[in-house]
């Protein structure tokens, strides 16, 4: 998957060729550094997902969740409190259209 590599000087002229075979060889040496969490070979990462629960904003059911941000407990959930807020700006806009006319007059 990994392509050869030219490398050039600050003139734009060539100084070397990395073979296919030696990118391969130092991008999987990478993975065999012991500051990587694959380091040992055959063990794998234990990682601890901190789940939260959420109340959904449209719905009002808890539910947990990884992600620090999440609002909503589904897509229809999201699209619903999109709705919402579009038709608040529409109502929100005419208010003032109306204002503006009134102080007009």
């Amino acid at each position: 998957m990994l392509s050869p590599v030219k490398i050039f000087d600050g003139k734009g002229n060539l100084k070397e060729i990395v073979t296919k075979e030696m990118v391969e060889d130092k991008y999987w040496k990478g993975f065999k550094t012991n500051n990587h969490i694959f380091a040992v070979e055959g063990s794998t990462p234990n990682f601890q997902l901190s789940l939260k629960k959420v109340t959904c904003r449209v719905c009002k059911n808890i539910f947990e969740t990884t992600h620090a941000k999440t609002l909503y407990c589904g897509r229809e959930c999201a699209h619903k409190m999109v709705e919402i807020k579009r038709k608040q700006k529409i109502k929100t806009k005419k208010e003032a259209q109306a204002d503006a006319k009134l102080n007009n007059t």
